[in-house]
């Protein structure tokens, strides 16, 4: 058995190792171990864990056979740990029930916020077609509002705690003069706070750079890229610009940089500006040398055809070669071969909540009017509160249903990784397909990869030795792979190899 992707930490801690099992107990694959055969290697994908791993027994994965259990095979036994295996009579959706709830208890939101998304208005200079804002009324927010927002921190923050704002938008900086206003207020108010800002990044200037600094104490700024100049401006479609938009943004990552504040550039891909992205990421290399305070990643805004396999089997080939491309991008040894550790070295997380807005310590979103609301994207379900009423959102409202009440669900293998906003069974005719669909594109780049990265041996915090793990190490040594593969502190004695 070979790891190419780990599993949640805290999810392989709360299930834990499989010991009830004794010889001949008869044994079957796990619902949630969903097998996958790629161009170049055949997979198995936990989607309760996360983990995707190559086994020898694949076959018995594909073909979901009844076993006798056998402990003396070690990739046998590891496969019963690491609940890719079951007990015949398992009930794996009432177990799966009981792990979210105790997980869900573990991180209960605490008595107070210890974030904001903040709308200072709904305004903006582009016109992006993607956009979710199209229709809405541009509104900002009235003196009155301010006043009730910075009352409405102070009274709901968690006490003694820094808090951070997300300025979001609209453009924010659309709203400069309500940002200053706020973040004086709260300063005022004795409360530590940092923020972040989603701008398009067009109206950046050294002037509003400094008080960013400064006065909004932001830390990170997510921009958004679509492509060069020219894909660009016909993408964002910006309203009376004086001057190169683009030009302008390159500007401001620029001088953002320069400021020490972190730029998280977002590169928004449909099928058709997959191969431009190649050519914008090649320009930002030239543009900017120092990649320490740059973060990268694609996002898919548009995905090709469901309807046309071959398109969607093309277009998420070129995602994959686009996130290699990033991973080449943020190397800091630009002779290492990226595809060797990106995929292997990441790790998996299991979905704990229906979505963003259900996590016990999901931000409440401010719109500009002072109406309150749990997600940013989701602004047309009222909360009947606003920052006037100075309390804590009541979420029973709009997080009612359960996934495992549907009979569908509960023996749906995509379970942990469905939400009842993105699939409801009740509203999708196949959720199954389109999860599975978004599974295997998911784990595409991991078909190309060949070797896994060294596992590091400590000793009070100083390497002492880097293995080179090969298929019986990974069997012998599993304990060296949870919960964080490449940072876990062994003793040389505990690890054995001393």
């Amino acid at each position: 058995m070979i790891t190419l992707q780990r599993p949640d930490a805290k999810v392989s801690i709360m299930l834990g190792k499989n010991k009830q099992l004794t010889e001949g107990d008869m044994i079957r694959p796990s619902i949630y171990a969903i097998p996958f055969a790629l161009k170049k290697r055949s997979v198995i994908y936990n989607s309760l864990t996360q983990q995707c791993i190559e086994s020898k027994y694949y076959d018995w994965f594909k073909n979901c056979e009844l076993k006798k259990y056998d402990p003396k095979d070690s990739e046998m036994r590891l496969l019963v740990e690491t609940d890719y295996l079951v007990p015949d009579k398992c009930d794996e959706a009432t177990r799966y029930d009981r792990l979210i709830n105790m997980i869900r208890l573990i991180e209960k939101q605490k008595s107070g916020y210890t974030s904001y998304t903040i709308l200072p208005t709904t305004a903006c200079n582009a016109r992006c077609t993607y956009c979710y804002e199209a229709g809405i009324s541009y509104d900002s927010m009235s003196d009155e509002v301010i006043d009730n927002t910075i009352r409405y921190i102070k009274a709901t923050s968690m006490k003694d705690e820094m808090i951070n704002i997300h300025w979001f938008g609209g453009e924010p900086l659309m709203g400069e003069d309500i940002i200053d206003k706020i973040c004086a207020g709260i300063s005022n108010c004795g409360i530590e706070f940092t923020s972040r800002v989603t701008s398009n990044g067009s109206l950046l200037t050294a002037e509003i750079i400094d008080k960013m600094k400064k006065n909004w104490k932001v830390e990170r700024v997510q921009i958004t890229l679509d492509g060069r100049e020219e894909e660009y401006c016909k993408r964002k479609r910006y309203v009376s610009f004086n001057g190169s938009p683009y030009r302008a943004v390159f500007e401001g990552i620029r001088l953002l940089l320069q400021s020490d504040i972190r730029v998280d550039l977002r590169l928004n891909v449909d099928e058709k500006n997959v191969e431009e992205l190649h050519l914008l990421i090649d320009e930002l290399d030239s543009e900017f040398n120092e990649k320490d305070n740059i973060g990268l990643y694609a996002h898919e805004i548009y995905g090709a055809d469901e309807d046309d396999q071959t398109d969607v089997d093309a277009f998420y080939a070129g995602l994959a070669k686009l996130n290699q491309r990033i991973c080449d991008f943020l190397a800091d040894d630009k002779e290492a071969k990226a595809d060797e550790t990106a995929f292997y070295d990441k790790k998996g997380r299991t979905s704990r909540y229906f979505c963003g807005a259900d996590a016990p310590m999901a931000s409440p979103v401010i719109a500009p009017d002072g109406s309150l609301y749990l997600c940013e994207n989701i602004v047309d379900v009222d909360m009947n509160s606003t920052v006037g009423d100075c309390t804590i959102i009541d979420k029973d409202r709009f997080i009612s249903r359960k996934r495992i009440d549907s009979p569908k669900c509960r023996t749906c293998s995509m379970l942990p990784i469905c939400t009842d906003f993105s699939s409801c069974p009740e509203k999708m005719k196949d959720c199954f397909k389109y999860r599975e669909s978004k599974l295997r594109r998911s784990i595409m780049g991991l078909d190309s990869q060949t070797k896994l990265p060294p596992v590091k041996i400590c000793w009070k915090g100083t390497v002492v030795r880097i293995v080179e793990p090969t298929e019986a190490f990974v069997i012998e040594h599993q304990d060296l792979l949870v919960p964080d593969y490449q940072k876990a502190e062994k003793t040389m004695e505990m690890s054995g190899l001393a």
